[in-house]
C-alpha cells in the first residue's frame, strides 16, 4: 500500500526567517529575527513541535555551515603561506572537525593492524641497520 502522506514543504514565513537568519550569518537574536520577518515568538517555537519542520531547518543549517568550508580552507592556507588573512586556527580546526566530513585530526585517527614488541624491536632493527642479534 502507498503511502499517502505528501511531502513536508516548509511555509513561505519559514523560509523568510530561514533567509533573515542566514542573511546576518546565524549572528542574531532569534526573537529579534522574528520581529524582522514579522513572526510571532510563539509561532517560531511551535514549529519545533514539527519533527519535519525540525529536520529541514538542521538540515539548512547544516548546508550553510558546510557551504562556508571553502572560506575556512581558504584562510588555514593563507595563513600557512604567510598570508594577511590568517585568522585563528582553533577556531579553523573546530570548524573543519564539525562541518568538514572527511576531515579526521591525527589524535582520531585509527591504527590499523595488530602492534606487537616484536615487530618494533624489527621495525627499528631496519632503521638502524643492526639487524637482530640472533640472524
Amino acid at each position: 500500500m502507498a503511502d499517502d502522506r505528501t511531502k513536508w514543504t516548509p511555509q513561505a514565513n519559514q523560509r523568510k526567517l530561514l533567509n533573515y537568519v542566514q542573511g546576518k550569518q546565524y549572528d542574531c537574536h532569534i526573537l529579534d529575527a522574528c520581529a524582522e520577518c514579522e513572526i510571532g515568538r510563539r509561532t517560531y517555537y511551535d514549529w519545533f513541535d514539527n519533527p519535519d519542520f525540525v529536520q529541514w531547518w538542521q538540515a539548512e543549517h547544516e548546508r550553510f555551515f558546510t557551504l562556508g568550508l571553502n572560506e575556512v580552507h581558504a584562510a588555514i592556507r593563507d595563513g600557512a603561506v604567510g598570508g594577511k588573512r590568517g585568522g585563528n586556527t582553533a577556531a579553523q580546526k573546530l570548524y573543519l572537525e564539525r562541518f568538514d566530513a572527511g576531515y579526521m585530526p591525527k589524535s582520531k585517527q585509527e591504527i590499523d593492524g595488530r602492534v606487537t614488541i616484536e615487530g618494533l624491536i624489527a621495525e627499528l632493527d631496519d632503521e638502524t641497520g643492526e639487524g637482530n642479534a640472533t640472524d
